[in-house]
């Protein structure tokens, strides 16, 4: 997939994510943008029907092809309201990491307690669970950090849910944080094009 976001100067963040593969989600596209005065915006571009329609944040908080956009680093994953419990210094395998434990504050479908271990030195994510009634129900993971353009950056991560059997690999190809994204991107006309222009 393709991802284009900003938050630059005090804005907004707004996403759009276009799949490229596998077959049964190509060309689908995502549009979050988010509002301070009036509730968010997610709309949905599916090829079959060529039509964009807005979703409701209960379908947008969900998961995209069994990867959690939160931990993504996308905003757009609002989860639940939650209660902080701890926050501790430990280990992580061989880095340094804060372990940050939640409570959900009300019953959902994504997590009673959420652990997530953040690494010291960057503040990426490193690994984050997903509790429901003592199971782990997600476990997401970053396996590869390099610099980018002296950004520290995800280049790949793993997404688990143990109770399903399901398990998906992030690789990030390509990740320009330089490159000027025009205002007409984050739109639905874009959502609708067939293929994304390279910027």
């Amino acid at each position: 997939m393709r991802v284009f976001r900003t938050d630059e100067d005090g804005k907004s963040e707004r996403v759009l994510i276009r799949f490229e593969a596998p077959t049964d989600l190509q060309n689908v596209g995502l549009l979050y943008m988010e509002h301070e005065d009036r509730p968010n915006d997610y709309f949905l571009y599916t090829p079959e029907t060529r039509r964009v329609r807005r979703l409701p944040r209960s379908l947008a908080d969900a998961d995209l092809y069994g990867i959690e956009p939160k931990f993504l680093r996308f905003e757009m994953a609002h989860t639940e309201p939650i209660k902080i419990r701890s926050l501790t210094m430990g280990r992580l395998e061989d880095r340094r990491a804060y372990r940050f434990v939640e409570r959900a504050l009300s019953a959902n479908h994504r997590f009673e307690e959420r652990v997530t271990w953040i690494d010291a030195e960057t503040f990426i994510p490193l690994r984050t669970e997903h509790v429901v009634e003592g199971r782990t129900v997600l476990a997401a993971e970053t396996r590869e950090i390099d610099l980018v353009q002296e950004v520290p950056t995800p280049l790949r991560m793993s997404f688990e849910k143990p109770l399903e059997k399901r398990h998906v690999e992030v690789y990030v190809d390509e990740v320009d944080y330089k490159r000027e994204i025009p205002e007409d991107v984050f739109s639905t006309l874009t959502l609708m094009k067939t293929h994304l222009e390279k910027r």
